[in-house]
């Protein structure tokens, strides 16, 4: 067995068992952990579908992009490490309560801090950077933040705004009210080229369909299985199941 091999065998058990960890800990979290795992691997199929790589994703090796859908699996790993009453209390959070939510960057990045993690690590410590600099827990702006990370903060985002979180008081966004708010913070929150591709492949009619996968939750986990099989194989090959859902 040669030594790439048992690395991306002991990335996909590890995976195995942070997505057990979510489940654990938070239904809620794995779920939006994993529809946001999901929606990074649609679009990765998509920008190689119709060859709309920009020059910097262009230039990222397979195994980056593996490294990059992990992290979006695992993104709010960190959570874990928050009281589960937090996580679920539907009042407002009082200010310790924030500071431990603003802080779950940081705590899951602890768990990648193996140099071999490093593009793991950052798409889960910078996911919630701002293009503008405004974000947290860095600071940083711009390509600063890891292009895995500016990804995953964009189809992070996205979820949120489509599905009710219980300590978020606002209520939920169809998706073109989703898809607005992500065009309207282009260039601040988010890097401007990659929300205009994830906004074109939402508009799509074959990826529209697709986002619809909280409806049938086996479906939603089929799906997911297949992406996190695709971290495993030598070739970074995305799924052919997708045209299933159209058929519920």
């Amino acid at each position: 067995m040669d030594n790439k091999y048992k690395k991306e065998n002991l990335h996909f058990k590890m995976l195995d068992k942070f997505m057990i960890m979510l489940e654990n800990f938070d239904m809620y979290t794995r779920s939006h952990c994993l529809r946001v795992g999901i929606y990074t691997g649609l679009f990765f199929e998509y920008l190689d579908k119709y060859n709309l790589w920009t020059d910097e994703l262009l230039k990222l090796s397979d195994d980056t992009k593996k490294d990059i859908l992990y992290s979006s699996f695992v993104h709010d790993i960190g959570k874990t490490t928050i009281l589960i009453d937090t996580i679920n209390k539907n009042n407002k959070l009082t200010e310790e309560e924030w500071q431990d939510v603003l802080e779950h960057p940081q705590s899951g990045a602890f768990f990648f801090s193996s140099e071999e993690y490093r593009t793991i690590r950052n798409g889960v410590l910078m996911h919630h950077e701002r293009y503008d600099g405004n974000g947290y827990p860095l600071g940083i702006k711009g390509k600063d933040i890891s292009v895995g990370a500016r990804v995953i903060s964009i189809i992070d985002s996205f979820d949120a705004m489509t599905d009710k979180r219980p300590y978020i008081s606002s209520g939920l966004m169809n998706l073109q009210r989703a898809l607005d708010e992500i065009e309207k913070c282009s260039g601040t929150q988010f890097d401007p080229m990659i929300s205009d591709l994830f906004v074109c492949m939402c508009k799509t009619k074959e990826y529209s369909e697709i986002l619809k996968i909280k409806e049938y939750p086996q479906f939603m986990e089929d799906l997911g299985r297949d992406f996190m099989n695709s971290i495993k194989k030598d070739n970074f090959v995305l799924l052919k199941k997708k045209g299933k859902l159209l058929k519920k």
